[in-house]
């Protein structure tokens, strides 16, 4: 049997040497549950077992081929790490495999057994004692240039074998999860996985920086659900090994940036957020995800977040009752909701998804309902479906990837590094910490979450602010650029007069005249002033001339501290009130 028949899969992985096979779980005979083993399938452990004895590279029993070009490549500076690991040539150190004597010709020779160095008859030459020591540097050189070779094919550097000294360790394998162990050891989760269409209950265990997961569904109970979602919901077959944050990462993104309507600042966001989804029981907030744009763009992009996302259900409309059916807080998926046009009700459970703690009166009684939701809201944005949470929109012209779905296989693989993430962070994760001023408020609660599941990578967090900066700079722009906006401008115009008060008719004059300054044909009436103005909270009197907003001391500071949120306080202070605002206070 061939190398390639015996290798270990585990090796497939780029960077990531095979750790030594495990002894199979024996079968708990009591419960009738036996631990997967986390290396080869059960095919190559039945050829471990009916093997000749011969150790290939990837410690598998089985016939070893000697193939001619492989007895001179002892020496070769391009040799590989498994031919390496083989025990090929001398720089292997152990001895172990047998080497073949080859002619000139590079075949195989069946002559007298081979001497061994020391037993070898001399020969005389007429050479000087000083060319035998010239001769032998040179070999010296061959030799250590050859190791150097091997060194730096095994990623290892210039450092000594192993078993040259017994007080040397054998290195540890090359993964940014292994040094952790020594100081934290990840308790045992439970999670659901899909087996030949069946949803069962497992648990996935760590052993030293390799994950078992072993079925218990006879011990712990699936989530009661309709047979639509039983049949629909993606769930990981297995769990598979993950290196790092930014290995899980860069493997989510390159599922998604095959949404060409996507921007890559866009595909990088729901990059993270797929991720924080998986540990919607590890955070208290989870923003919403409002997407606007062609329909075909949103439905690729719906199916490609079914791939990342955790427990990805899709939904038609929302409502206590679908939630409720669904059974939200045992299953606690990630739902994409396709609603173009909500109800008031809608709206209304959309908002109270979106934070847990919140009760919702059911058909039959009150539950809690927080989940992960993208929610698509049609070609167009509408602000007050998009107001909470993120707003991606997508192109119209971006062209129709000729393949973006991935197989089954692909899926489930995915599925289980993500299962992995989970499992070994569940309890590790911290919020990130965000300098403050860098973002507005509502887009620092999201920073501290979305940063908060990529562990031991500051540099993927310090991204996810930079791309959080960008969505913050635009609302702070919109924010300054509506019509509340406008209105405190106009307000604070005013109140920097000598007027004790401005009349409504006044303020919406001067409302309308920045709006042509800004660009704005249409024109803003004295009853829409006088509704932003109740929304702002600042309150009219009615007196002989008409409703008026009066400029007292309360009010002026209110007003002023309106405009700093809203961000047009004038620059430099026009008054006390703006230098106070604008002055930072210092103990």
């Amino acid at each position: 049997m061939s190398d390639q028949t015996n290798k270990d899969p585990k090796r497939d992985q780029r960077g990531v040497p095979a750790a030594p096979p495990e002894a199979p779980q024996p079968v708990d005979s009591d419960d009738g549950v036996s631990a997967l083993p986390s290396g080869a399938p059960a095919a190559e452990n039945r050829q471990t077992q009916q093997g000749t004895g011969c150790d290939d590279a990837n410690g598998h029993h089985g016939a070893r081929e000697n193939r001619p070009e492989d007895a001179g490549n002892g020496d070769r500076s391009d040799s590989t790490p498994d031919a390496q690991d083989e025990g090929d040539g001398v720089l292997s150190g152990r001895g172990q495999t047998e080497q073949k004597p080859v002619s000139a010709d590079g075949k195989d020779t069946a002559q007298d057994p081979v001497i061994p160095e020391e037993d070898q008859p001399s020969i005389v030459t007429e050479e000087s004692e000083e060319g035998k020591e010239e001769e032998s540097e040179e070999e010296k050189e061959a030799v250590a240039r050859a190791m150097h070779s091997y060194d730096e094919a095994i990623g290892r550097g210039d450092i000594r074998e192993p078993w040259d000294d017994p007080d040397i360790a054998e290195p540890e394998p090359d993964s940014t999860i292994w040094p952790e162990y020594k100081e934290y050891e990840p308790p045992a989760t439970h999670d659901l996985i899909r087996r030949a269409g069946q949803i069962h209950v497992a648990r996935v265990e760590w052993r030293g920086f390799r994950p078992t997961l072993t079925v218990v569904s006879d011990r712990y109970a699936t989530p009661s659900m309709p047979s639509a979602v039983y049949k629909s919901v993606r769930l990981a077959s297995e769990v598979a090994d993950y290196q790092s944050a930014r290995e899980v990462f860069n493997a989510v993104y390159d599922v998604l940036q095959n949404c060409s309507a996507l921007f890559k600042p866009q595909s990088e966001l729901l990059t993270f957020w797929s991720i924080a989804s998986w540990f919607q029981d590890s955070l208290d907030f989870l923003p919403r995800i409002t997407v606007s744009g062609p329909r075909y763009a949103a439905d690729l992009l719906f199916t490609l977040l079914t791939y990342v996302c955790r427990r990805a259900i899709k939904l038609i409309d929302i409502s206590a009752a679908v939630l409720e059916a669904i059974s939200i807080e045992q299953l606690r998926p990630t739902l994409l909701i396709h609603q173009v046009n909500a109800t008031k009700s809608a709206t209304q459970v959309l908002n109270a998804t979106d934070y847990p703690g919140y009760i919702i009166a059911g058909a039959r009684e009150l539950r809690q309902h927080c989940c992960a939701k993208v929610l698509y809201i049609g070609e167009t944005c509408n602000p007050k479906q998009s107001m909470s949470g993120l707003h991606i929109h997508l192109g119209r012209n971006a062209p129709v990837p000729m393949r973006p779905y991935l197989t089954s296989a692909a899926v489930e693989q995915l599925q289980g590094r993500l299962l992995a993430y989970r499992s070994f962070n569940r309890e590790r994760i911290d919020f990130l910490e965000v300098s403050p001023g860098e973002l507005q408020p509502e887009f620092d609660v999201i920073a501290r979450r979305l940063g908060a599941v990529i562990v031991n990578d500051p540099a993927l967090q310090l991204r996810l602010i930079e791309l959080l900066k960008g969505w913050s700079e635009e609302t702070r722009a919109e924010r300054a650029s509506g019509i509340e906006a406008t209105v405190l401008t106009a307000v604070l115009t005013l109140a920097h007069g000598n007027d004790p008060q401005a009349y409504v008719r006044e303020i919406t004059a001067v409302a309308n005249q920045l709006r042509i300054e800004q660009g704005e044909a249409s024109k803003l009436s004295n009853e829409k002033i006088g509704h932003a103005l109740r929304k702002l909270g600042l309150h009219t009197r009615r007196d002989m001339k008409g409703r008026g907003l009066v400029f007292d001391r309360s009010t002026q500071l209110f007003v002023h501290e309106l405009c700093l949120e809203y961000d047009v306080l004038p620059t430099p202070p026009e008054c006390g009130y703006c230098h106070k605002l604008q002055t930072p206070e210092w103990d």
